[in-house]
């Protein structure tokens, strides 16, 4: 009975060892599986901006309205309030202003309200709660940020992401309001 039992740890170990490193820095010890998006996935831009290595996207690594706090490494709140909640026009004009060749955002002018799949891509599947890897986003809401993806057959009902246990396509009206993070090509 010993030797099956060793020999099953054996086998087991390199599944073992894959789940204790994974660095969700949400990590749910009673769920085994491996991060989706490791924080060695990302490159740091600048404190404010990085990119995922494995979708070549840049993303801002505060949400709207919340501010880099350099001296303690995390994102706080802004001049615009805990996480400025916005239509979803006005989401897409706080990335317009950025593109207009007189406006910047994190030293940036191509930003973007990401599409579903973008948005679906930072969701951490391993974390319960706020699903999202809160070492490379700090500070994020678990609540639902805004795409740019339109419901099939509706003008007025746009997909949403929320990170509140990681659903993805949920679906609001364009007159509510969520939250945003942009997103740009890493060109």
């Amino acid at each position: 009975m010993q030797k099956c039992v060793v020999g099953l740890l054996a086998l087991l170990s390199p599944f073992v060892a894959v789940y204790a490193n994974s660095d969700a820095a949400c990590r749910d010890s009673s769920i085994a599986m491996p991060a989706s998006t490791p924080s060695n996935q990302f490159t740091d831009v600048s404190d404010v901006a990085v990119i995922d290595k494995k979708t070549n996207l840049m993303w801002a690594r505060c949400t709207w309205g919340y501010d880099w706090d350099a001296v303690n490494g995390t994102c706080a709140v802004g001049a615009l309030g805990n996480g400025a909640s916005i239509e979803w026009t006005e989401a897409l004009q706080k990335a317009l202003d950025t593109n207009d060749g007189t406006g910047t955002y994190l030293n940036y002018s191509d930003w973007r309200v990401p599409n579903v799949k973008e948005l679906a891509s930072i969701v951490e599947r391993q974390c319960t709660g706020l699903s999202i890897n809160n070492a490379i986003f700090p500070g994020t809401e678990a609540s639902e940020y805004w795409t740019n993806t339109h419901v099939a057959g509706s003008v007025s009902e746009i997909r949403v992401v929320d990170f509140n246990g990681g659903v993805v396509a949920n679906s609001v009206s364009l007159t509510s309001k969520r939250l945003l993070r942009l997103v740009r090509d890493n060109n």
